[in-house]
């Protein structure tokens, strides 16, 4: 391939990230999960910012009731924008906005997260990771779409940070690894102990949230 076609493969690619980045989601109503496993939360402690209420679950040691708070995305401060550089609705279910919807609002609270649990950004950022997977396995019913949308999410943060000229190939590295399953590498492994829910938890457990599209720019 020559120059002339790499730039214009480039220049496509950028142009889908830029129109993906540009979605704008809100949310209406609160919204609760089931109680999520969360070891490093502070026992009597409570969480509350715009976005998101996290207190300790009742009669469950170990465990967050994690609430969503209603939201409105804007131009300047797109809080959720869906799946980022991945189809919002596979197969026509709610099951990857919802756990999108959890996923980004927990990034955007993330280092405000960690001061007040006394933790690591990297703690915060697993866990919501962790979560965002457990939501797809609930919801979704196929493994193999929550271990690719994970695989994502676990190798899209450190390429989004890096720069504009990086993001431009996320999705063909995104796909090899997908394809090389990630084996053996340890990040790309979910949190063992926590953003699990209760064992016994089911998709009727987890309210349909109340996400809307907003108008885009």
């Amino acid at each position: 391939m020559d120059k002339q076609a790499l730039q214009a493969v480039a220049a496509t690619v950028a142009g889908v990230v830029r129109r993906d980045l540009a979605n704008r989601y809100g949310l209406e109503a609160p919204f609760t999960l089931p109680p999520v496993s969360c070891d490093w939360f502070p026992a009597g402690g409570a969480f509350e910012n715009r976005l998101v209420r996290i207190v300790p679950a009742d009669g469950k040691p170990g465990f967050v009731s994690l609430t969503v708070k209603p939201f409105r995305s804007t131009e300047e401060d797109n809080i959720f924008d869906g799946a980022t550089l991945a189809p919002d609705a596979p197969f026509g279910e709610t099951a990857v906005l919802t756990a999108a919807l959890v996923h980004d609002v927990l990034y955007c609270v993330k280092d405000e997260l960690a001061a007040f649990a006394g933790v690591k950004e990297r703690a915060v950022r697993d866990f919501a990771d962790t979560l965002f997977r457990e939501i797809l396995l609930l919801l979704a019913r196929r493994p193999w779409l929550a271990r690719v949308y994970f695989l994502g999410v676990r190798i899209g943060y450190p390429f989004f940070t890096a720069g504009k000229a990086v993001r431009r190939w996320f999705l063909a590295l995104a796909a090899a690894f997908v394809m090389l399953g990630g084996s053996g590498c340890q990040p790309l492994a979910p949190d063992p102990v926590n953003g699990h829910f209760v064992a016994g938890t089911t998709a009727g457990d987890v309210p349909a949230p109340a996400i809307v599209k907003e108008d885009a720019p």
